[in-house]
């Protein structure tokens, strides 16, 4: 006999799977980085989308369905902005202009629709000191800036 109290938490585990799987099979999601570099953006995504998924525990599966495949959404544009923003470091010459407000903006928009609460100061600080700062060094110090930032506890 199955448990009544297990039978939320398969529910959870199947929308966390359901929601997992779109952001796996979707390479454009991690195009431009390195399997390496792409590991712990996707642990990122993951671990934001198993929270959301724990979030929808109370609700009817249409409606939680229907929230994970939006925060599926916004987590990919963050992946997207994140790709293109490496691209634009490691061919500069090619990339069309993700660096700088506009881009930094539209990234701080996306954290901040997925965090619960919205971003708090020091994550809103945190960000604005990546983009404050001086160029990176390297396309891999300007993506570990950000990685930083995205797996900040209080991020997301």
């Amino acid at each position: 006999m199955v448990s009544s109290s297990s039978i939320p938490e398969r529910r959870v585990r199947k929308r966390e799977k359901y929601a997992a799987g779109m952001i796996l099979e979707n390479s454009s999601l991690r195009r431009h980085l390195q399997d390496a570099e792409a590991e712990p953006l996707i642990r990122w995504a993951l671990a934001t989308l198993t929270a959301a998924a724990q979030r929808t525990a109370s609700l009817p599966d249409d409606d939680a369905y229907t929230v994970l495949e939006q925060r599926v959404e916004q987590i990919g544009g963050i992946m997207r902005l994140i790709n293109q923003y490496m691209a634009a470091l490691r061919a500069p010459e090619q990339a069309e202009a993700y660096e700088g407000p506009p881009w930094a903006e539209a990234l701080r928009q996306g954290l901040a629709a997925i965090a619960p609460d919205g971003l708090d100061e020091q994550t809103e600080a945190a960000l604005a000191a990546v983009w404050q700062a001086e160029p990176p060094g390297s396309p891999e110090a300007g993506y570990d800036q950000l990685l930083q930032v995205l797996t900040r506890p209080e991020a997301t």
